[in-house]
C-alpha cells in the first residue's frame, strides 16, 4: 500500500512540473556588448547594468527592451525571446500539465544570449 501511495505522489509531481521549471532559471544571462567597446549604463525593465558584461534578464513572456543612457549609443535595443528547448522535450514527453505550468512561471522563455548596442565612435 506504501508503494502505491508513492507511485501516485511521484506521478503527481511529475504531471504537474514542466520540465522547463525544473531544469532552468527565472533568468537568463545574457552579454551585453557595445559596438565600439564604450563601457554604457542603462536598464532593462528598470533594472540597471553597466556593459560590456554579463546582465540577469529576468524570463518574461515578451521580448525585453534593452534603455541606454549615454551618449552616442542607441537608446533603445531590442532583446529577442525564443523558447527553451526543454519546452519541447516537455510537451512531448509529459504533455499538458507540465508545459502549461511552464507557460505559466515564463521558463519556457530565454533570450538571445548576446545583444549588441550600436554606439558611435
Amino acid at each position: 500500500m506504501k508503494s502505491v501511495i508513492k507511485a501516485i505522489a511521484l506521478s503527481s509531481v511529475v504531471l504537474t512540473t514542466g520540465c522547463a521549471s525544473m531544469f532552468t532559471q527565472d533568468a537568463h544571462q545574457v552579454n551585453v556588448l557595445t559596438s565600439n567597446g564604450q563601457e554604457v549604463s542603462g536598464n532593462i525593465e528598470g533594472v540597471p547594468f553597466t556593459a560590456p558584461g554579463v546582465v540577469s534578464v529576468r524570463k518574461s513572456d515578451h521580448d525585453q527592451i534593452v534603455v541606454t543612457e549615454t551618449e552616442n549609443c542607441s537608446k533603445q535595443t531590442i532583446l529577442h525571446r525564443s523558447i527553451e528547448p526543454t519546452f519541447w522535450v516537455n510537451i512531448f514527453g509529459v504533455g499538458a500539465f507540465g508545459s502549461t505550468t511552464d507557460y505559466a512561471n515564463n521558463k519556457m522563455w530565454k533570450y538571445e544570449d548576446s545583444v549588441m548596442i550600436n554606439c558611435k565612435g
